[in-house]
């Protein structure tokens, strides 16, 4: 077992098994990068509707959405899941982003009845994953948890502490999220795997959720997505944006980027070409094109699947169709990538 800092697990002592795991029958995953926020005050669904991406006003209590919150040249500032309950509206975000994301939204509580907590430390995040996922949390009355539409959230208890279970379904067909009270988190993540040992449930390390997240390319915080990014750039747009909810805080040139089909650059699937040069394939290293830097290397990892080094990076629109040849600014001359269509499998 080896951590990259307090709390945050890299793997288990297998990193193969646990992707198997993920995959085939069920893997246990600690978020320790979870932030949570509440958003309180009786003005709080339509002051929220005018600064993220998404429909807000039509959340019914239990439904959720991924959205982005961008500024007003239309760039990313975070990106988070929106929980709609009864009495607040929960905001699912990446800790590393707090700050930023509280005095974005902070600024534009004007008038408005409103109220921002941060609820981070009081949660732990635990991420179920694997097509065995729903009948681990069936044994804890959650019979209906395989059909959860995507982002509906729901409560039911584990191990006596009350816990809400989240459908989130961007790194496979079978994922859900746990909101667990601190105090609880140890208990709680004991008895799930327990119940769910006979199942094939282990628990899982950031490396091997990460292979998972590149293989279905799918943008993280800090690697793919910042404030230098457009919602258009992220391949994202189906499920983080609306595009009939009318104005909101970057409108205008969201609306631009979808009206004219093109972006500067976007994400892309990036295969290495030689397993030789994977030393030079790291993140934050440039992309050249006839010499000429066309992009930039995000996230990279040795997929578990086809054995192959791959990767996520931001290309020129001009050089994102698959099949594209790209080499690597690098000692290496010869290093070189391939562009892919994502997700990789």
């Amino acid at each position: 077992m080896t951590s990259v800092d307090s709390g945050i697990v890299r793997d288990y002592g297998d990193v193969a098994a646990e992707y198997t795991a993920i995959n085939n029958s069920a893997g246990l995953w600690h978020h320790a990068h979870g932030g949570l926020v509440e958003v309180g005050g009786q003005d709080r669904v339509g002051w929220l509707h005018n600064l993220l991406t998404q429909d807000i006003k039509n959340l019914s209590p239990g439904d959720g959405h991924y959205a982005f919150a961008v500024n007003v040249k239309g760039r990313i500032v975070f990106d988070l899941h929106v929980w709609m309950d009864r009495q607040a509206i929960w905001l699912d975000l990446d800790r590393r982003t707090l700050d930023d994301a509280l005095a974005h939204l902070d600024k534009y509580i004007i008038t408005e009845d409103v109220t921002l907590t941060d609820r981070s430390e009081e949660f732990v995040r635990l991420v179920l994953l694997g097509p065995k996922g729903g009948a681990i949390l069936s044994e804890f009355g959650a019979t209906h948890a395989s059909a959860m539409a995507h982002f509906q959230h729901t409560p039911m208890d584990i191990a006596g502490a009350g816990v809400r279970l989240l459908r989130q379904p961007e790194l496979g067909p079978c994922g859900w999220a746990l909101n667990v009270p601190s105090e609880s988190a140890t208990e709680v993540r004991s008895e799930l795997l327990r119940v769910g040992e006979p199942l094939g449930l282990i628990p899982v390390g950031l490396d091997a959720m990460n292979v998972q997240r590149i293989e279905a390319g799918v943008p993280w915080p800090m690697s793919e997505i910042d404030n230098t990014v457009l919602p258009a750039e992220t391949g994202q747009f189906d499920r983080a944006v609306s595009f009939n909810k009318g104005c909101y805080l970057g409108q205008e040139i969201v609306e631009r980027m979808r009206t004219r089909g093109s972006v500067a650059r976007a994400l892309v699937g990036l295969r290495l070409n030689s397993a030789d040069d994977a030393e030079g394939f790291t993140e934050g290293v440039g992309l050249l094109h006839d010499g000429k830097t066309v992009g930039v290397i995000t996230s990279t990892c040795k997929s578990l699947s086809s054995g192959s080094w791959i990767g996520l990076g931001y290309v020129r629109q001009a050089q994102s169709e698959s099949g594209v040849e790209l080499a690597i600014e690098s000692s290496t001359p010869s290093a070189s990538v391939t562009v892919c269509t994502l997700p990789f499998r």
